[in-house]
């Protein structure tokens, strides 16, 4: 996590340019590699706007890219599409598998409560469990394991078998999704429009 921190701070302050091409590859590797294997790295959305990520593409690591793309994203289908295909190949990645599979579920969590309105929050087990893939009765530990993390925070209610979720950590954006959820607001804009007009004219008739 440190290395991670530490990197991002770096290319904060470095142009791409400044970087040696024959070292951008294997720097970017590193980078990437922290991001996905710290502890408490659950942010994905600065490094994946570096132009220094982007090198990866065309490199023996495109799967890495991928991976931080899929992580970002809470893809968990493509996580392990990638694993199974490329996994084997990259040690780092074997030896932490078991973490890498719970942290792209709580990605994922965490993903499914930002999408919501901070009003519909209230999650129940079945939907935990259909959104990240995860047993039924395995819910609960992966509720707490993202409560101990840090990332979210809630109550859990084990009788209603449900989450409330209260807080969810803030996460840096894409241009991509900021795009989305611009598009997103002005159809909330637009509907709100159309009810604020609809309570007018009833208003009206009211009035008179």
């Amino acid at each position: 996590s440190e290395v991670f921190r530490h990197a991002l701070l770096y290319l904060s302050y470095t142009p791409i340019d400044k970087i040696p091409s024959t070292e951008r590859v294997e720097f970017a590797y590193d980078v990437s590699m922290a991001a996905l294997i710290g502890k408490d790295i659950f942010n994905f959305g600065e490094l994946l706007e570096r132009p220094l990520v982007k090198v990866l593409d065309d490199s023996k690591y495109s799967s890495t890219l991928k991976l931080l793309e899929a992580f970002h994203n809470g893809d968990i289908k493509t996580y392990e599409d990638i694993m199974a295909k490329d996994g084997k190949a990259q040690p780092l990645l074997q030896a932490n598998k078991k973490f890498l599979s719970m942290k792209v579920r709580i990605l994922r969590l965490m993903g499914t409560v930002f999408s919501r309105s901070s009003r519909d929050r209230a999650l129940s087990f079945k939907e935990i469990s259909d959104a990240c893939d995860t047993k039924i009765d395995e819910v609960e530990f992966l509720v707490m394991k993202s409560f101990s993390l840090g990332v979210l925070k809630g109550i859990v209610d084990q009788v209603a078998q449900s989450v409330n979720i209260k807080w969810v950590q803030p996460r840096v954006l894409t241009k991509g999704q900021i795009k989305n959820m611009g598009d997103r607001l002005k159809v909330w804009t637009a509907e709100l429009s159309k009810a604020t007009a609809h309570v007018e004219e009833h208003s009206k008739e009211i009035l008179q």
